[in-house]
């Protein structure tokens, strides 16, 4: 009876042993994987701090060589011309932004304005018996556009 328990606390040291060991391999993972993100972003931030210190030296000098062009002079009668263009007038960020958003929608709406009839005349040239090619150099578009314009004809059509 003796040999049976203590085969019995032989069996359950061991499987305490076993699970204290994957323990404290899963605790060292945890540890390495922390160490490895806090390196990380180290390496992050020193990567960020050298990008901002080489952008500042640009802006510093672009700041440099603007303050040491002459300003731009305006164009008198006698002269038919102006040398240079004067700057346009600056606007705030926000309005700046405003008007970007804007225009590409108005973009986005003309785009999808002008597709529609662009395939429609790839499609009328292709019956005239034009090549791909030469409906590309009319239309000063790639082949491959029109390839693929032709293809979503032939889709539609069927």
């Amino acid at each position: 009876m003796t040999i049976f328990l203590i085969t019995i606390s032989f069996l359950i040291h061991a499987m305490s042993l076993f699970a204290l060991i994957i323990l404290f391999q899963r605790q060292n993972k945890i540890s390495d994987s922390e160490k490895k993100a806090k390196q990380a972003a180290k390496d992050m931030e020193e990567m960020m701090t050298a990008f901002l210190i080489e952008i500042k030296e640009e802006n510093e000098q672009l700041i440099a060589k603007l303050g040491s062009v002459p300003p731009a002079k305006k164009p008198n009668a006698k002269d038919p011309e102006p040398r240079e263009k004067p700057l346009p007038p600056l606007t705030s960020r926000k309005a700046a932004a405003k008007a970007y958003t804007g225009m590409k929608t108005v973009q986005v709406e003309r785009n999808t304005e002008k597709e529609v009839p662009q395939s429609k005349k790839i499609a009328d040239m292709k019956e005239q018996g034009m090549t791909e090619e030469e409906i590309a150099k009319t239309l000063h578009i790639g082949v491959t556009e029109v390839q693929l314009a032709l293809k979503f004809n032939k889709t539609e059509g069927k």
